[in-house]
């Protein structure tokens, strides 16, 4: 029997019965303690509104490399904007990623950093944020389902997302005519933030490691969000939500590009990243005071994309590229 990642109806808990509610929260959790991966329908994304953003961002991929390059800001980390093909590179792997991709932000977040905008492209703004904000209100639900089945009071993790840096990942993963090592677009990796939503990749390619350790496909289909959980919510729950293993491998003829929007959903800097206080959270490691931001800034140091240590709360940032 082939294996397949659960998938949920988000509108059962949204506005379901108690007992629907119940259900959904224990399969979510369930789902994500043995796979961390689920697939989400139900979620009340109108597929025009991803469409438009996938386009937007592919418009913005197919202009000129000199005009892409004007968006890319060093002095920001690259946490807006634009960073090209070949700057990041998965910790302890030979070859950099093949691929190249802009962030979009929350807008007017005290302490974080502006957007940038395409001038050449006129709706990419609309598109992006209208996307942006329709996923933001999927976690909000989706955090609180997570706090019911962890047993932490209702806003523990839903409210560590105001003001948090997530970031809407807007990716291409180009064709290519000369051999990609590995066949890897994306090399094996764990997300770094609490969790990621992933709406309506154009193409196959993401596989997850499964706890047999085999490689396991993971398609998104277009009514479909695939939400994983990252670095930081395995830390809060102290291992009970882990961050799981995944890549994303290119076909053998690869004659066509990919495009992926994750959404990389992020506490508010200074989270602390201490486990909740849960029955079902064993003993937590020792106290630590490490923020969400140090703990983001140390792992794009590590993956090659950040190049300067951002604060929010600190003006002075130190440059690391060469």
């Amino acid at each position: 029997m082939k294996q397949e990642i659960p998938k949920l109806d988000l509108s059962t808990f949204v506005s379901g019965t108690d007992t629907q509610r119940q259900d959904f929260v224990k399969a979510l959790g369930n789902a994500l303690e043995e796979f961390g991966f689920v697939s989400i329908i139900g979620h009340g994304i109108d597929r025009p509104l991803s469409k438009a953003a996938y386009q937007a961002s592919a418009d913005f991929f197919n202009l000129p490399e000199d005009i892409k390059k004007t968006y890319e800001n060093r002095l920001i980390g690259r946490q807006r904007g634009y960073t090209p093909i070949g700057k990041e590179r998965v910790k302890n792997h030979s070859h950099s990623d093949l691929k190249e991709f802009w962030h979009t932000g929350m807008e007017g977040a005290p302490g974080l950093p502006d957007n940038l905008w395409p001038a050449e492209i006129s709706n990419f703004k609309y598109d992006m944020m209208a996307l942006y904000n329709a996923l933001h209100t999927v976690s909000i639900e989706l955090a609180t389902a997570i706090e019911l089945f962890l047993e932490i009071p209702v806003g523990s993790l839903s409210k560590m997302l105001d003001g948090g840096n997530t970031v809407l990942r807007s990716i291409h993963y180009p064709p290519s005519t000369e051999e990609i090592p590995g066949r890897l677009w994306a090399a094996p990796h764990e997300d770094i933030n609490l969790m990621t939503l992933l709406i309506e990749a154009s193409g196959a390619g993401l596989e997850i490691l499964t706890r047999n350790n085999q490689w396991l496909a993971v398609h998104c289909e277009p009514s479909e969000i695939i939400l994983d959980t990252g670095d930081m919510l395995e830390k809060l729950t102290n291992g009970l939500l882990p961050a799981v293993t995944h890549r994303v491998v290119a076909p053998a003829a690869n004659q066509s590009s990919r495009y992926s929007m994750p959404f990389f959903i992020h506490p508010a800097p200074n989270t602390i990243l201490q486990p909740f206080k849960s029955p079902r959270i064993k003993a937590s490691h020792p106290p630590t005071d490490q923020t969400a931001a140090q703990y983001l800034n140390e792992r794009l140091r590590e993956n090659g994309v950040l190049t300067v240590d951002f604060d929010p709360a600190d003006d002075d940032l130190i440059d690391f590229d060469d």
